[in-house]
């Protein structure tokens, strides 16, 4: 990317820092990969714009799953009844108690979306087929609520099958899932943002620290840091519009003075340059509850 491409670039992204900071978009490009927080259980992603104090608003994926067989009442009239089968969280099974301690440990707010770059859920063949075979139509495959409860499968029979049902549950092979936790990959290059402030010092783009935090004037600043970037790509690791587009928002901009500042904090940070990488979800089979 040359000189003038990567200044506009980095000067829409000023603006965009100041400007867009509060629609609060809760996308899978919003996710702030640097804040993970993660147990054996659970991995939470926060969102780029939330608080980095207090409580942090973010996203619960669930690392593992078991599925549930629900049998409804038998119609006393038709001997019908109607078979559920729910993907649960192993986290909030039994119940919560791990979820929630996983939340308030933490500080965390859960937005209890689902947030997948890819997602998939239904019946194996030899279970779609099955079902066909005792009920005369192919499941129908729900999605109930957030992650917690990934998919279901529902489909109607008549009573005389019950047995052969739970023994096929049992069996195991009942979903086919593709859903991946995004993530980076171990590989993902760090950026350490105080080489980048200590050039800019040396270079008068911005002051000293005073009152904890560097200052300077916004278009020297801009273009201190773009020069830099081609002058000194390893401190970018080589990928500048990506570094840009994690270290800008680390600085404050005065729409008055025309000032651009950084916080010793932020100065202190090190930035993941993802490399996306998604960890698949297990499921590790059926709830030992049985049917219910």
């Amino acid at each position: 990317m040359n000189i003038k491409s990567l200044l506009l670039f980095i000067m829409l992204s000023v603006t965009s820092s100041v400007t867009l900071a509060q629609t609060y978009s809760k996308t899978i490009d919003d996710l702030d990969y640097d804040r993970k927080i993660e147990n054996s259980l659970m991995t939470f992603i926060p969102f780029e714009w939330s608080e980095t104090s207090g409580v942090i608003n973010g996203v619960v994926w669930y690392k593992k799953y078991l599925y549930k067989l629900t049998l409804g009442p038998v119609n006393a009239t038709t001997r019908l009844r109607t078979a559920n089968i729910v993907l649960k969280a192993l986290a909030i099974e039994p119940n919560s108690t791990a979820y929630n301690t996983f939340i308030s440990q933490n500080g965390i707010r859960d937005e209890k979306i689902r947030l997948f770059n890819n997602f998939k859920c239904e019946a194996t063949p030899e279970f779609n087929d099955f079902v066909t075979r005792v009920s005369g139509r192919s499941p129908v495959i729900r999605l109930v609520g957030d992650a917690a409860n990934l998919c279901q499968i529902s489909f109607t029979y008549d009573d005389s099958w019950t047995t052969q049902i739970n023994e096929k549950v049992n069996a195991g092979a009942i979903f086919n899932v593709v859903a991946g936790i995004p993530g980076c990959s171990n590989e993902s290059p760090v950026v350490d943002v105080k080489p980048i402030v200590d050039n800019l010092i040396a270079s008068k783009a911005v002051n000293d620290v005073v009152a904890g935090a560097y200052k300077g004037k916004l278009y020297p600043a801009l273009y201190e840091i773009v020069k830099l970037s081609q002058d000194q790509p390893s401190l970018f690791k080589d990928q500048p519009k990506a570094t840009m587009a994690k270290l800008l928002p680390l600085f404050s901009l005065n729409q008055v003075t025309k000032e651009i500042s950084i916080s010793l904090e932020n100065s202190l940070k090190s930035l993941t340059i993802c490399m996306p990488e998604e960890t698949p979800i297990v499921i590790e089979g059926l709830d030992q509850g049985g049917a219910q």
